[in-house]
């Protein structure tokens, strides 16, 4: 009865384990710039240093337009549409947290599906 019990633990922790994440980590050194692709949706937050990002140019009243944001240690920012970004540390090293928008389908069957355990 005893090993029936630790397979069951072991079995549980096993598909926590093995759940997928949509948090990535990017650390940078300071003055270093890196080219990264988002998208729409993604959400980056600082949780150390400062940072500055150049998102994508797009139109706006038949102008293009390319925002550049300072973010610092704490702050977060969610990206209006997909592309190509710059990033650049600009006070020390910088961790930036990216969490990825999940899929439309992803958001329905989490909503529509459950499983019989918790009915």
């Amino acid at each position: 009865m005893t090993s029936t019990s630790t397979s069951t633990s072991t079995s549980t922790s096993t598909s926590t384990s093995t759940r997928p994440s949509t948090i990535r980590t990017l650390r940078l050194q300071r003055g270093q710039a890196v080219h990264a692709a988002f998208d729409a949706g993604t959400v980056l937050h600082v949780a150390a240093g400062a940072l500055v990002l150049r998102e994508p140019m797009h139109w706006l009243a038949g102008t293009v337009v390319a925002p550049v944001r300072r973010l610092d240690e704490g702050q977060c920012h969610t990206l209006a549409q997909g592309g190509g970004c710059v990033l650049e540390a600009v006070d020390g090293d910088v961790e930036l947290l990216q969490h990825a928008p999940a899929a439309c389908w992803l958001g329905l069957w989490r909503r529509w599906w459950r499983p019989a355990t918790l009915a």
